[in-house]
Parts: C-alpha cells; sequence; structure tokens
C-alpha cells in the first residue's frame, strides 16, 4: 500500500488556478490602480466572494522537509497542541492511531500519517500564499509585501474515520502578512527606536487542504486544496478617500 501511495499524486486541472484568478484579476486590479489605501481596502469586500476559496494546485513537499517543518511549528490535532521536535513522534503516533482506528493496516496509516505531515508544511503553505497574494496584491513596486511573524498562528488538523476504512483529514495552515509602502519603510528606517513596524494593510491567509483516503479505492486518495485572503481592517467609511488625500 505504501508504493501504490507513492505512486499516486493527487489529481488537479492543471489550469484552475489560472482560470479562476485570470477571470477576476484585471477587474481587481482596476480597482486598487489608484494605489490608495481606501481602495485596497475596498478591493477585499467587493471581491469578498473570488477571494475565497480559491483552488490550488498540488503542494510540491518533500516528507523530510515536512518533518522538519512539523519539529519547529504549532500543530493542533482534534484539539490537542503538539508544539516543537520533541512532540514529532506524539504526533504522529496519534495520527496513526486514528487512521488505524478505520480499521487498515499500520502501513497504511503510516502512509496516511506521512502525507498528513506533508499537508501541514508551512514551507509549501506560506510559498503558495505569499506568491498569490502577490500576484493580486502586489503589483505596484512601492509596495512590499512581507509575513508578520509576531503572532503564532497554529496548523490546525481534523481528522476522523468514516465508514468503508475512509479516513478524512482536513489541515488549515493560517498565515499573516502586511502590505507595507516602500516610502513608510524608508522613513521608519531613520526613525525606528527597535519597535515593529505597522502594516500599511493588514493580510490574513488560510490553505485549507482537504484530503480523503479510500483503501479500497482507486486511486486511494483524493485531495482539494483552497486558498482564502481576508483583510481585518474595518470597510473604508464614507469619508476615507476624502482623509487619505490630506
Amino acid at each position: 500500500m505504501a508504493a501504490d501511495f507513492a505512486s499516486e499524486d493527487e489529481e488537479e486541472l492543471p489550469d484552475e488556478e489560472e482560470c479562476y484568478i485570470v477571470s477576476f484579476l484585471p477587474a481587481l486590479h482596476r480597482v486598487i490602480a489608484s494605489g490608495k489605501r481606501v481602495d485596497y481596502v475596498d478591493a477585499f469586500a467587493m471581491f469578498a466572494d473570488e477571494l475565497q476559496n480559491i483552488p490550488l494546485g498540488p503542494g510540491d513537499v518533500d516528507p523530510v522537509q515536512a518533518r522538519k517543518d512539523s519539529g519547529r511549528d504549532n500543530l493542533v490535532l482534534n484539539g490537542v497542541q503538539f508544539i516543537g521536535e520533541g512532540q514529532t513522534v506524539h504526533l504522529t503516533r496519534a495520527m496513526s492511531a486514528v487512521a488505524q482506528s478505520a480499521g487498515i493496516s499500520a502501513v497504511e496509516a503510516d502512509a496516511i500519517t506521512e502525507r498528513a505531515l506533508c499537508g501541514c508544511s508551512r514551507s509549501c503553505s506560506g510559498a503558495d500564499s505569499y506568491f498569490l497574494l502577490h500576484r493580486l496584491f502586489g503589483a505596484s513596486p512601492q509596495l512590499i509585501i512581507k509575513p508578520r511573524t509576531a503572532e503564532d498562528m497554529p496548523v490546525h488538523i481534523e481528522m476522523r474515520s468514516g465508514g468503508k476504512s475512509d479516513v478524512m483529514i482536513t489541515i488549515a495552515s493560517t498565515n499573516l502578512y502586511g502590505i507595507f509602502r516602500v516610502e513608510d519603510i524608508e522613513e521608519w528606517v531613520k526613525t525606528a527606536d527597535g519597535g515593529e513596524m505597522d502594516p500599511w494593510l493588514f493580510v490574513n491567509t488560510i490553505v485549507t487542504e482537504r484530503l480523503n483516503f479510500q483503501p479500497t479505492a482507486r486511486p486511494w486518495m483524493s485531495c482539494e486544496r483552497t486558498l482564502t485572503i481576508t483583510t481585518p481592517e474595518n470597510a473604508p467609511s464614507m469619508s476615507a478617500d476624502l482623509e487619505e488625500c490630506f
């Protein structure tokens, strides 16, 4: 079963992500072409539906890198927290136990656990969210997108067994970013007193990966990955445009 698992990649339409983005990208760029913060905030409200569940292709993650990522991350499995490299062995045992509760073999459970760890990789979810966020909102040379590192956002894993030896896993990885203006960064460097600079605009992303394993079926695994992009900023007021001009 492990060999079958390794040879069966998730099937995704190769152009699904591209077709989805192209369908609204020109309209979004027209809204933010002014470069005004109020228009960026407004774009998040105007395109809220389009920025929900953006289809992503299968993540390209090396299992060795995935284990390294899990050893320095905060992972929550079915409400139980596992932090740090010392907890990785306990996390994998717990995931294997959930998988085996579906009545599958230990070899199959280990393969499922390894694949789930790949889905938890912050290297992969962070790269996917950053590059897509940059394509949507970072086209201006006057703007820079950087991760917000002050907040620790765990990777949430919901894992359960179903009927007919099925194992269902949902992995949600939150990555926080800030959009910064170059001129603000240059001014901040001159006057910085060691504090952290606030972004021009706060942005939150969530990569959600849904895995369904059916050892009795072929292919025995299906995968769906999506990206959601939001901002915690309040919707612009009627006077926000005028306020930005003065």
